[in-house]
This record gives C-alpha cells, sequence and structure tokens, in this order.
C-alpha cells in the first residue's frame, strides 16, 4: 500500500511538472521516481516503518519490548522530535479525522492542545496522502515523497536554467540526498526546504515571462511552501526566493509585468493558506514560545563559545564531527564529488547564475555558523530577529548542487580533475592533522576520498559523455556510503506494541487523563495509544498552562512527574499513572495491573474532567493564582476565576457528567443552584461554549483551564474547539479557491470561444 501510494502521489506530481512547469522526458522522470529508493526502497517496497523507534524505546515500558523488536541500539540521536512530537501530531490528526473532525484540537497532550495551530503541516497537500496510512508507516511514505520532492524541484531549476539532463540529475541527487536532508527528511523542515528550488523556477518563470500561467505556477509554489509546515524555514525560503527573484528581474523585459505578477501571486498565495496561517498566527500568540521568541528578538545575538569554530570545522570536514558532540547535526555537507565539481564551476563556468548560487553558498554557510558581522545583521531585521537563522545554511547544498550541474555541462575536464586532485589532498591533510586532536568517523573518510578518487580518474581519463554517467553513479555511492545509515528501518511490528499493562483502560469509557512516573512512557508517547496525557513535547506551549508546569512538572530532559501525588495532577483529572514495578503507590491510589517492569495504578479520588468547587475565588492576579493554587491540597475545594473584582464566595451545587464529544465535551449538568463548572481543559481562545444550545462565555479558571457559569436546573453544556481564526481562514480560503476557479472557467470558456 504504501509503495502503490508513493509512485501514484509521484507519477501525478510529475505529469504535472511536464504539463505546467517543465518538459520532463521519460527517462528523466523513471529516474527521479526511482532515485529515493536508494535510501527509502528496502522499507517501501516490504512495508517497513522508517522511524527512529529505537528512541521511543529508551524507556519502559517499551523498553521491555526492545530486545523482541530489535529496538534495544539507538540509530541516529537527532531524530528524537520525528518520534516525540511529528509521530504523535499525526496520530492525532488521524484520530481526528476517524472522528469527523476538522483537525484543530489534540485531546491527547497537555490537556488538550491547539492542533490546527501547530504548523505542522496539517492542511499540506503533500502530508494529506499520508494519513491514509498507518501513522508509523506513513512516515515511510513522507521519507519517499520528501526525497522525491527536492529531486523533482532540483532538476526543474536546473533544466530551466539550461542545464543537460544529466546535470540536471546530478543536481538532484546532490540537494536530495545532501546529509541535512537525509537526518530532517522524516520533518516538516526537510519538505520546505525541498520546494526551495520549485519557488525559484516559478519565480524564474513568471519574471520572464509574466502570463496567467505563470502566475498560477507560482501561487501553487508558494500554497506548497507555506503548507509545508515549517514557518520558520518558509521565511528563509522566501527570502531566498524575494532574492532571486530580484536577480531575475535585473535583465526582465516586462520588469512592471512581472512585479504586477509576484505580487498578485504572493498576496493570492496568502490568502488561499489563510486557513493555515491564520490559526498558527493565533496559536503562537498565545504560547509561551513566542515570549521566549520576543526576548530574542530584543537582546543581541549571542553565540555560544565555540561555536563559529565548531561549526565550521564540522560543516568543512565532516569526519571531525566525532569531535564535536554538541554539533552532530550533518549541516552544509553535500559530499566531496559535489563541492570539486562546485569549485570547478566557480573556477571557469562564465554565468550570470554562478554568481548567485555562490553568493548563496557563502551567505548561508555563514550564517550557518553565526558568523560576525553577517548573522547579527540578520538578528537586527524584523522578522528575522525572531528567527533561528542558522539554518538557513541548509541552502548550501541546494547551492553547490546548482554549481556542480553547471559544471558537468560547461567545466574544462582537466581543471576539474586538477581540483579534485588538490580537494583529496586536502582532505588527507585534514585526517592528518584532526586525528591529533581527538577521534574521527573513519566511514565518513572513506565515503568522502574513495569515491572522490575515483571521479577524478573518471573526469581525467574519460570521455566525456561516458564520464557524465559514471559520476552519477559514483555520487550516489558515495552518499549511501556516507549517510544510509542515517535513516532507521524497522518492520511494521515493533511501531508501537501492545502494551497489556494499558488494556485495563480499554474499557473506560468516562474522559480521564494519565501520566507516567519520572522518565517512563516519554511525553507523547502515550497519544499512539489513545491516551490524553497532561505532558507533551512540543514547541508550542500554552503560555498559561506552562505558567503551572512548577507546581507539577520538573523541567528537566523531557519534563519529569516525580510527584503523582500533587493535588494539581487530580484536578487536571490524572486518575492512571504508570509507574516503575518496584515504585510504592501513593496512598489512596490502587494497583491496575503490572507487566514487565511498569505497574499501572489508579487514583478513585481524581476530579472528573468537569467538576463542581465548593468555593470560588475570584480577582486574583496571575502570580496570587499561582501562589495559592501551589498551597491547595483539593481542587475540589476551591477554584480561581479571572474576575476584576477580588472575592470569594460559595459556589452552586450540583452535579455534572461530562463526555467526549466532537471538537471537545458535553455535559450533562443538574444544578441545585447556579453556579460554576470547571472543566481541565487548556483554556486556548478557541473554545467556545453552549448552555442548551445558547453560546455563553467560556471562562479561565484555575489559571489556565476552563470555566463555564450555569443556572439552576438541567441543561446540556457543549464545548467545542473552534477558534475564531480558523473559521475565518477558512472563509477566506475557500471563498479565494472558488473566486480563482471561477475566473479560470471565464478564461478557458472565453478561449474556446476565440478558437471555435
Amino acid at each position: 500500500m504504501v509503495a502503490l501510494l508513493y509512485f501514484l502521489t509521484a507519477a501525478i506530481l510529475l505529469w504535472l511538472a511536464d504539463r505546467y512547469v517543465v518538459p520532463v522526458s521519460r527517462g528523466a522522470a523513471i529516474a527521479l521516481l526511482l532515485l529515493p529508493l536508494c535510501f527509502t526502497g528496502r522499507a517501501l517496497l516490504t512495508g517497513k516503518v522508517i522511524a527512529p523507534l529505537d528512541l521511543a524505546s529508551m524507556t519502559p515500558p517499551l523498553s521491555d519490548y526492545a530486545q523482541e523488536m530489535g529496538t534495544v541500539k539507538v540509530k541516529n540521536p537527532i531524530l528524537g522530535d520525528v518520534v516525540l512530537q511529528m509521530m504523535p501530531w499525526r496520530e492525532a490528526v488521524r484520530r481526528a479525522i476517524a472522528a469527523g473532525e476538522w483537525p484543530l484540537l489534540n485531546r491527547y497532550e497537555q490537556c488538550g492542545d491547539d492542533l490546527g495551530g501547530s504548523a505542522q503541516a496539517v492542511f499540506s497537500p503533500l502530508t494529506a496522502p499520508g494519513f491514509l496510512l498507518p501513522t508509523a508507516l506513513s512516515f515511510t511514505w513522507t521519507a519517499a515523497i520528501g526525497f522525491f520532492v527536492a529531486g523533482l524541484s532540483t532538476f526543474l531549476l536546473a533544466r530551466s536554467l539550461g542545464c543537460s539532463i544529466t546535470a540536471s540529475l546530478v543536481a538532484s541527487i546532490a540537494f536530495m540526498f545532501a546529509a541535512v536532508t537525509i537526518n530532517l527528511i522524516l520533518l516538516p523542515m526537510a519538505m520546505s526546504w525541498a520546494l526551495l528550488p520549485f519557488v525559484l523556477v516559478a519565480l524564474q518563470r513568471v519574471v520572464r515571462a509574466p502570463s496567467v500561467r505563470t502566475t498560477v505556477v507560482l501561487i501553487v509554489a508558494l500554497v506548497l511552501e507555506v503548507m509545508a509546515g515549517h514557518p520558520e524555514t518558509t521565511l528563509h525560503v522566501v527570502a531566498i526566493g524575494a532574492a532571486y527573484g530580484m536577480f531575475e528581474l535585473v535583465r526582465a523585459s516586462r520588469r512592471a509585468a512581472a512585479v504586477v505578477a509576484v505580487v498578485c501571486a504572493g498576496i493570492l498565495a496568502l490568502f488561499l493558506t489563510a486557513i493555515a496561517l491564520m490559526p498558527m498566527l493565533d496559536a503562537i500568540q498565545q504560547s509561551g514560545e513566542w515570549l521566549v521568541r520576543t526576548w530574542y528578538a530584543q537582546a543581541p545575538l549571542r553565540v555560544a563559545k565555540g561555536f563559529v569554530e565548531a561549526a565550521a570545522i564540522s560543516d568543512l570536514f565532516p569526519f571531525v564531527r566525532p569531535q564535536y558532540r554538541d554539533f552532530l547535526l550533518p549541516r552544509a555537507e553535500a559530499g566531496s564529488i559535489v563541492l570539486a565539481l562546485a569549485i570547478g564551476a566557480l573556477a571557469t563556468v562564465r554565468r550570470r547564475e554562478v554568481c548567485f548560487f555562490a553568493g548563496l553558498a557563502v551567505v548561508a554557510f555563514l550564517l550557518g555558523i553565526d558568523s560576525w558581522p553577517l548573522a547579527h545583521l540578520f538578528h537586527s531585521l524584523p522578522p528575522f530577529d525572531r528567527a533561528l537563522n542558522d539554518r538557513v545554511v541548509s541552502a548550501v547544498p541546494f547551492a553547490l548542487a546548482m554549481l556542480a550541474a553547471f559544471a558537468i555541462d560547461h567545466a574544462p575536464s582537466r581543471r576539474v580533475f586538477n581540483i579534485a586532485i588538490l580537494l583529496l589532498l586536502v582532505i588527507g591533510g585534514g585526517v592528518a592533522w584532526f586525528r591529533e586532536s581527538g577521534p574521527i568517523d573513519v566511514q565518513r573518510v572513506f565515503a568522502e576520498t574513495v569515491p572522490l578518487a575515483a571521479a577524478a580518474v573518471v573526469i581525467g581519463f574519460v570521455r566525456r559523455e561516458v564520464a557524465a554517467g559514471v559520476l552519477v553513479a559514483l555520487l550516489l555511492a558515495q552518499r549511501i556510503i556516507g549517510d544510509a545509515s542515517l535513516l532507521p528501518v524497522y518492520p511494521q511490528r515493533a511501531a508501537f506494541p501492545p502494551l497489556p499493562v494499558l488494556q485495563p483502560l480499554a474499557s473506560v469509557r468516562e474522559p480521564f487523563r494519565f501520566v507516567a512516573k519520572g522518565v517512563l512512557f516519554l511525553p507523547n508517547l502515550p497519544t499512539m495509544y489513545g491516551l490524553e496525557d497532561v505532558r507533551a513535547s512540543t514547541p508550542i506551549t500554552f503560555a498559561a498552562y506552562a505558567e503551572t508546569f512548577p507546581l507539577w512538572l520538573e523541567r528537566r530532559g523531557f519534563g519529569e512527574v516525580n510527584d503523582i501525588a500533587n493535588p494539581m495532577l487530580a484536578m487536571m483529572n490524572v486518575r492512571y499513572a504508570l509507574i516503575a514495578r518496584g515504585d510504592q503507590a501513593p496512598a489512596g491510589w490502587r494497583g491496575i495491573a503490572e507487566t514487565g517492569s511498569s505497574r499501572l495504578i489508579e487514583n478513585p479520588n481524581a476530579l472528573p474532567r468537569a467538576f463542581i468547587p465548593r468555593l470560588i475565588r475570584f480577582g486574583r492576579t496571575g502570580e496570587q493564582e499561582l501562589a495559592e493554587m501551589k498551597e491547595q491540597r483539593d481542587f475540589g475545594e476551591r477554584a480561581w476565576i479571572a474576575a476584576l473584582q477580588p472575592s470569594e464566595i460559595e459556589n452552586g451545587r450540583g452535579r455534572v457528567v461530562a463526555q467526549n464529544a466532537k471538537l471537545g465535551l458535553r455535559l450533562n449538568a443538574e444544578m441545585e443552584s447556579a453556579g460554576y463548572i470547571v472543566i481541565s481543559n487548556a483554556a486556548w481562545r478557541g473554545w467556545r461554549a453552549y448552555v442548551d444550545g445558547g453560546a455563553v462565555k467560556p471562562l479561565r479558571a484555575n489559571h489556565a483551564f476552563l470555566a463555564v457559569h450555569v443556572p439552576a436546573g438541567r441543561h446540556e453544556v457543549d464545548l467545542r474547539y473552534l477558534p475564531a481564526s480558523f473559521v475565518r481562514g477558512r472563509a477566506v480560503s475557500v471563498a479565494t479557491l472558488v473566486l480563482l476557479m471561477g475566473a479560470g472557467a471565464v478564461l478557458r470558456l472565453r478561449k474556446l470561444k476565440i478558437e471555435n
């Protein structure tokens, strides 16, 4: 199924590219279709999973099955975000879609997290097909389609710049299999960078020949880029695109028309992506991370001591990376063969595009190592002041790939041969120098030298038309030898096997939350079993919720809950906890199940999802609320509700029962007298409350949670997570799409009328 989905999706993209962007020959299409299999084939064709499942098995209960599943040894620690964030988020999206919901609410993390605003490609057309597959298996498809998009878009750009098919394929291989692409391929960041060449080719075409057709291609490129799911990379891609657009505009014959077309394309792309952009901007402004980035923007750029040197050396000499454990992420490398070809282009090829891509490589490299003054200049410019601009280093292998394509077609063979020999000597000298100061990566040394030596022989002594094809094979061999081990592959059965210790929870019908003590069951992983956890590993955390962390969470590692008897956990509806088998359960808790090294226990006194506290305290500042909540031992006794006037009242009495409903909760309340119901869902702005179908204002309770005032009597209360930002964004996107389709239909009818 996963292979069929990949080939079908890739074939459709090839057809669209050939028809509307740049012609793609049958041979090139087959090559582009098959190239991703060099890294994904053994998983794609056998139904295996490309994902760091070993990282999920680092702690119990999954570590109890690591030996059986073959996930004992961690193969690539850099991929932690894949298994601890991307995979659970995709599972949450799949569960929302299966329930007939818009993917807006992630009920499985942090007492209800904003899923639609998480900017993780929820609405991307290049991610959506993966939702048809089981979550873990879908990442095999993600890797394959990510490589394919990177290769196809690079091929299209190279061909549009007049490169031969072979040279364009060399550029495709160099970029799609650059070390940084391989390491990021399971993350939205990789797809964002993979689309950079497509954005550039769309800009080139619309600047050189502004028309409705080329403008539509640019709109599609920008929409895909925005929807790819990494806003920071989108900012960097758009900035590079703007520079390239101005570069092309210098020689454009219809500058005014080109500028108008680009501006219109940008505006329409913003309108079309409003369904993703508006919820994202809304969520970001409510997050603790926004406060951190605001402080970061206002402060001078601080570069850690030794970073510039370490980053530069590990980028220029990848085999030295083991000596810089803090800089293990491959960043600027595309391989020694590509580097030799790129230098050859710089030395011999007289094309204006060489200047642009050489400049891009230099700027991206200097930003990547946080070099003064360039990095500091960017940090002073909004909106780059809020971005981690060292990530622009991912553009280095792309620029080198394009330069390599020019060298294949235009650089004299003898000059490239000399450069390759010189580069071999430099690498050899680097090995001799750096081995004295610490360990070096022997496999990387082999990958960087042996294929380069073979390439030098081919370039220097084999006819050019034959040499180009052999170079493609050597380049592939170099990338496979150097980086194939970066992508771990496991059988499907290793992807979150059934956990008997959790089996009793399958029969529980009322809403409840779950937590694991210490480092057990790392945050977000319970999502894969449909459990609602109060912890999470996420780049966007509701600021008010994060402010409660000191009351119940120890901020170390991924965040640890070590006092499971904490009253805050009972208030948050934590009814079940996983502890080590030898740990003592807190007083009042009871054992439910034991398997392997883990034990499931229950707190019968945990407050339900919605409850009616005896006392309500109003009018406290945020700091006062947190200070008083820290001393509270029973949140069923007292709750805090945001209000202007300080006071404390006796709350109304009654009974309330909660159940999960579409996009939220449904409460059946029987109130003896009017009063406040507290609901332990994080109080993001998107919550709407209805009492018997009539809208009421949801209130903020206990600093970060919800409350609703309900009159006396029997009532049905609905809580739905439907942010106004999403509703408005959806309306804007749909209206824009309808208008564009209508305009397209009118233009088509006019064309047919003229032809007839």
